[in-house]
């Protein structure tokens, strides 16, 4: 007869709390089995996991024997390294893995590859996560690897922009591509760069913007619009320049005023964190046809 137990439980009641697991074998005409093992992630997007495992062993002589383990996945390489030992013997092992794709836009090294890849691509987004390639982010670059699509099906491509600096804003996170087996497909995020800037405008009078008012760049494109207690939160490429709004009066008439900008040095900034940079100007106004003409030009 033989007989068996064995139990699971967390110790702890957060995301990384390590897992303890316990069995018990018995054996009527040999003896008896323990193991004890523990387990845990810790890490943004659980990079690092370890583990520990102890078994006594009566019933084969084994004895007792213990090992210990670790792995790091980064966005460039995986390790692990593991060490044991037991009666009569010893043990200990290191795997680094990883792999490079070659591109028109450069090198790029990434997690050990499937058989089906994706590079992405996204200008300026350094540092971003790819939420469905755990310790994936887009390098210096602006590329990233994600090591394994599933081919001839419809596979959801990711960017978290959590943490990205202020001067950078994608158009859009999340992009479907259907890959044939064995591609290299490449996934592009197009985006926006320019410093973030907070503009408290004021009409002649001391008057406030019209709330919802449009905000359009020197080339005449909708950027914003006049928010709450007439602010203005836009982009600008430049460090100097203008931004015009429109909007109309009560009787139906177009009304548009200028606001001419010239941003500081970075000066202060670090870590490649950029900060809001408030401006307090005034809103001249623009004759509309000599305005119209010069946004042709």
């Amino acid at each position: 007869n033989r007989y068996m137990a064995s139990f699971t439980i967390s110790l702890g009641n957060s995301t990384h709390s390590p897992l303890l697991t316990s069995s018990l074998a018995h054996d009527s005409a040999n003896g008896l089995q323990e193991q004890a093992s523990l387990n845990g992630t810790a890490g943004v997007d659980n990079r690092i996991s370890y583990g520990a495992t102890v078994t006594h062993d009566s019933v084969t002589g084994a004895g007792t024997t213990g090992s210990i383990n670790g792995g790091y996945r980064g966005a460039h390489v995986l390790v692990n390294a593991s060490v044991g030992a037991g009666s009569g013997y010893s043990q200990a092992s290191l795997g680094i893995a990883g792999g490079v794709v070659a591109h028109p836009g450069g090198v790029t090294f990434g997690q050990s590859l499937g058989d089906t890849v994706a590079l992405v691509e996204a200008p300026g987004a350094a540092g971003a996560r790819i939420t469905n390639a755990a310790g994936a982010r887009v390098g210096k670059d602006g590329y990233a690897l994600i090591p394994y699509l599933t081919p001839y099906a419809l596979d959801t491509v990711s960017i978290d922009p959590t943490g990205l600096t202020l001067d950078v804003q994608l158009d859009n996170t999340s992009a479907q591509v259907a890959p044939r087996a064995g591609a290299v497909v490449l996934v592009r995020f197009k985006s926006q760069s320019g410093r973030f800037i907070l503009i408290q405008p004021h009409l002649a009078g001391g008057a406030a913007l019209p709330f919802g008012a449009e905000v359009q760049d020197e080339q005449g494109q909708v950027i914003g619009v006049v928010g709450q207690a007439g602010r203005i939160m836009v982009r600008v490429p430049h460090p100097r320049g203008h931004v015009d709004v429109h909007w109309q009066n009560d009787q139906g008439g177009e009304q548009t005023c200028r606001l001419p900008y010239r941003l500081p040095a970075r000066n202060g900034e670090h870590g490649g964190r950029s900060r809001i940079v408030q401006i307090d100007a005034s809103c001249s106004p623009v004759n509309d046809n000599a305005s119209l003409a010069r946004t042709g030009s």
